[in-house]
């Protein structure tokens, strides 16, 4: 044997021994691992208490008995770089449309919140007719009504916005479920002057609110007086604060009783009027329930619920006022902020499968809904589309009003010359 065979050998047999020896302790790791701990038997509860409720049958499955791990938390630093980043894309949004823009949004699992102008008053515009079904949901609570008591109408409800008025103008009167429903749902100027006389007038809406906790809010005229939005006038008018925190109150807190808030998240959830508005900007997957509102002077307003997959509840208000551009563009500026919104303050979340813990919302949009948010997608250009939303670019071919991308408001409000939804 050469010497240069000789140190070949020896070196295959050193490589040979360690490997030999890391096997070996890798083994003995694994031997040694500690057996997985013997299930216990549940200890039953002592006398007079209350037993835990079990595990849902719907919860995750898991193999190893752990603990899913929570989602991953943004440091501090992140959370004010996405907060910052938020606020200056609504700024610019803001700038761009002209006039005033106010918005509050709060993530409801961390009260992370981003505002704009969230202070200044706003005319409500329709927007107060969710707090109008509260209001009457809370009479109901107190015996004051019931849901089925119908009350009378005639044509001296009918106003130029009154969809279910006008139809059911036969029947001579409606029930206070159908009237709540209508204010909500398609914002019925002549429902609503209807249920307000059921709660003691404007002054009796706003003594509720003050009942409830907020101190700003007011409201002072009936429909469609309401929506005059004139420089200066504090009647009738919110802030976008205000206006979150109220319907926190009595959507998400205790304002109301579980029955009614069900009631009035489920109208809420079916409302038609919001499609092009904050609905329109929030990711897939993520479900809304939403009030609009829209007045003189471009008012255009609207405050939804957002639920992201699997997650508490985002609570927004935007609200505008004396932009110089289109109605369309007021709604467009509402997807994009409440894009800007998901992305920044709720981003952790995501997008997916999935609605509020609830499932109240599931199946709630239909395909003309989700035609027309991709159409959407397409006039916002690269913010919704790339960062928010993901529908894949598809043919939406009869769908009305293609022709203007969005389709043609009433007469007169594109100028702010109005009220409606």
């Amino acid at each position: 044997m050469t010497k240069r065979q000789g140190m070949t050998v020896r070196r295959r047999s050193v490589l040979q021994a360690g490997g030999a020896l890391f096997l070996g302790g890798c083994a003995e790791m694994v031997t040694r691992a500690p057996p997985p701990p013997a299930a216990r038997a549940p200890v039953p509860p002592a006398a007079g208490a209350t037993a835990p409720p079990a595990a849902s049958a719907a919860g995750p499955a898991t193999t190893t008995g752990e603990p899913a791990l929570p989602p991953p938390q943004r440091s501090q630093r992140a959370l004010q770089r996405d907060l910052a980043m938020a606020e200056a894309e609504v700024r610019a949004v803001a700038a761009r449309i002209g006039g005033r823009l106010g918005l509050h949004a709060v993530d409801t699992e961390n009260d992370n919140h981003i505002s704009l102008d969230a202070d200044a008053r706003y005319a409500t515009a329709s927007t107060f007719k969710a707090l109008l079904a509260a209001a009457v949901l809370a009479r109901v609570e107190a015996g004051k009504l019931t849901l089925e008591q119908r009350i009378p109408i005639s044509r001296a409800d009918v106003q130029e916005h009154a969809p279910v008025i006008k139809a059911r103008l036969g029947d001579k009167a409606l029930s206070v479920r159908d009237l709540c429903a209508a204010i909500v749902e398609v914002s019925d100027n002549g429902a609503a002057n209807v249920l307000l006389r059921q709660v003691d007038g404007p002054a009796g809406l706003t003594a509720f609110l003050r009942g409830i906790g907020d101190a700003v809010t007011r409201v002072d005229r009936f429909e469609p007086a309401l929506n005059s939005n004139r420089p200066g006038d504090e009647r009738d008018t919110t802030s976008p604060r205000a206006m979150v925190q109220s319907i926190r109150r009595v959507c998400l807190g205790d304002a109301l009783q579980p029955a009614s808030r069900k009631l009035l998240v489920d109208w809420m959830v079916n409302a038609q009027t919001g499609m092009r508005r904050i609905r329109a900007g929030l990711p897939d997957g993520w479900r809304a329930a939403d009030k609009t509102g829209t007045g003189m002077r471009l008012a255009v307003n609207d405050v939804a619920i957002a639920w992201p997959p699997g997650g508490k509840p985002v609570v927004m208000a935007i609200y505008t006022s004396d932009s110089t551009l289109k109605l369309v563009d007021g709604e467009q500026a509402h997807a994009e902020v409440a894009c800007n919104v998901a992305c920044h303050v709720a981003p952790q979340r995501g997008s997916g499968s999935g609605g509020d813990p609830a499932g109240r919302l599931a199946g709630r949009e239909s395909a003309k809904t989700e035609r027309f948010r991709r159409r959407v997608r397409c006039r916002h250009g690269t913010l919704v589309a790339e960062r928010c939303l993901r529908w894949p670019a598809s043919d939406v071919s009869g769908f009305e009003g293609l022709a203007t991308l969005v389709p043609t408001p009433a007469r007169g409000l594109e100028r702010g010359e109005g009220a409606g939804p």
